[in-house]
């Protein structure tokens, strides 16, 4: 009697282990829902390695892709990994393939930036 209730124990156990790994399986192989993809940047102000007199009060980034408006965002990050910018990164509605950044005032009165 023993041995029978512990054949049913360790079958049950298997098929539990079985519907475990099944599941962690799935949601390995079923996408959450969530996509994270970069487009490639087609032009930006101030552009590449440019070097202007002033510090801009915004900056422009154009993408070789539409925009998400409510999931995509830009950091604007000085030469020292420090963020510039407002946290105000958006889609131009008008042109959804543009991302602007305003940038801080510490910025704006730096030459640092």
């Amino acid at each position: 009697m023993i041995a029978s209730a512990m054949r049913l124990f360790l079958k049950e156990r298997r098929i539990l282990i079985n519907i475990i790994f099944l599941v962690t399986f799935l949601f390995v192989l079923i996408p959450n829902g969530t996509t994270q993809a970069h487009s490639s940047v087609t032009r930006s102000k101030p552009s590449d390695g440019e070097i202007v007199d002033e510090s801009p009060e915004v900056v422009q980034i154009w993408f070789e892709l539409e925009l998400d408006t409510f999931e995509s965002s830009i950091v604007v990050l000085d030469s020292n990994w420090s963020r510039v910018d407002l946290d105000d990164s958006r889609v131009n509605t008008a042109e959804r393939s543009e991302m602007v950044d305003s940038l801080s005032l510490a910025c704006l009165r730096s030459t640092l930036c």
